[in-house]
């Protein structure tokens, strides 16, 4: 029996919810999923979380760039993303945020005749994401025009990512798919503390912490016993 090939490409498999959710969803698919087998491409070998798990699992195939801060530019990881395009043939691509997601559409229109439906994952606001990692904010905002039309379904978390790229982007709204932040837990006893606000992750600019202690600020105005 041929199975079916999903390739996923991502930037390292390092701490992060994209990283657990790639986790999650080779998981699911081993579990579930027997014709289905799963190529992950991993441009950066560190930082390392996820790696020796996936790797472990029945039908994963984790493959890393074999070049490593080789150009300081967006396409320098192209032929490595054609030539396992081309040596997989995958049936459905997925990617996560900009500077991965225009790779894979020009791998995808490089190797034409290889048909595979691509699905690219917007987890984060597009233009705010592009201010803090890009040098060149004007050029990257040109890819995500001219590269991310070109996608059969783009997958966003929020309405308001959804809304910047039909907005500011011009993407049509029936590309666009909204589907909440989601993960795997293995079953746990409930917490005896009860919190009203949590935060998990990192302490990173783009988490924007900071403006989560001026809300509790203002939210301690009205219940004072927020915890």
């Amino acid at each position: 029996m041929k199975r079916k090939r999903l390739m996923i490409l991502i930037w390292n498999l390092g701490v992060g919810g994209m990283q657990k959710r790639v986790r999650d969803i080779v998981k699911d698919i081993q579990d579930n999923y027997p014709d289905w087998e799963v190529y992950v491409l991993v441009r950066d070998y560190y930082p390392r979380l996820f790696n020796e798990e996936i790797a472990s699992f029945k039908r994963i195939y984790v493959r890393y760039s074999p070049v490593h801060n080789f150009f300081l530019t967006k396409f320098s990881k192209l032929p490595w993303v054609v030539w396992e395009y081309f040596k997989i043939g995958p049936d459905v691509c997925l990617t996560f945020l900009s500077h991965l997601s225009s790779l894979l559409v020009v791998a995808k229109l490089l190797i034409f005749w290889k048909k595979s439906r691509l699905v690219l994952n917007e987890g984060v606001l597009t233009s705010k994401f592009l201010q803090i990692h890009s040098k060149n904010v004007w050029l990257e905002e040109k890819f995500v025009r001219l590269f991310y039309r070109l996608a059969d379904k783009i997958i966003v978390p929020t309405t308001a990512i959804k809304s910047e790229l039909t907005s500011i982007y011009g993407l049509s709204p029936g590309l666009i798919l909204v589907i909440p932040n989601w993960t795997l837990f293995p079953k746990m006893k409930p917490l005896e503390s009860k919190f009203d606000l949590l935060y998990i992750g990192r302490f990173e600019t783009e988490k924007n912490l900071l403006r989560v202690i001026e809300l509790v600020k203002d939210i301690k105005k009205i219940k004072q016993d927020v915890s």
